[in-house]
């Protein structure tokens, strides 16, 4: 029997980044499962020294939009000017992005959900081969 979809490398070969969220809610078994997915990802010594926070309340989610908004600003400003004199569909393409970058920027706080990822270093086990 064939599986449906695509395979693995194809997809991660093909993925664009998304800067226009969707606001549906995401359910809690959901989130739990990718988050569970994304503690299996390979680390030194297997000690897992990340933790994931879900940010669902609203006011917090503007406060880091507040906090993420101008740091973006300030890259974007110091960016932009060399786009200017770029060819014109590769400057196209690089307005595009940054376009969408500030959408995402702006509009940070209406994603249904924000994950922080956080880690702790000495947790981290450093692993040699011999």
């Amino acid at each position: 029997m064939e599986k449906a979809g695509i395979d693995l490398f194809e997809a991660m070969s093909t993925l664009r980044s998304v800067r226009r969220l969707r606001a549906d809610p995401i359910p809690d078994d959901l989130l739990r499962k990718v988050l569970t997915a994304a503690t299996w990802a390979p680390n030194g010594g297997n000690r897992q020294g990340w933790r994931f926070i879900a940010v669902r309340d609203a006011a917090t989610k503007k406060a880091l939009r507040d906090l993420y908004l101008p740091p973006w600003t300030a890259y974007e400003n110091s960016h932009r000017p060399a786009i200017a004199k770029l060819p014109d569909g590769e400057r196209e393409r690089w307005n595009r992005m940054y376009d969408n970058a500030r959408h995402l920027a702006e509009h940070y706080h209406e994603a249904p959900v924000v994950v922080g990822v956080g880690v702790h270093l000495p947790d981290l086990a450093i692993t040699h081969g011999k």
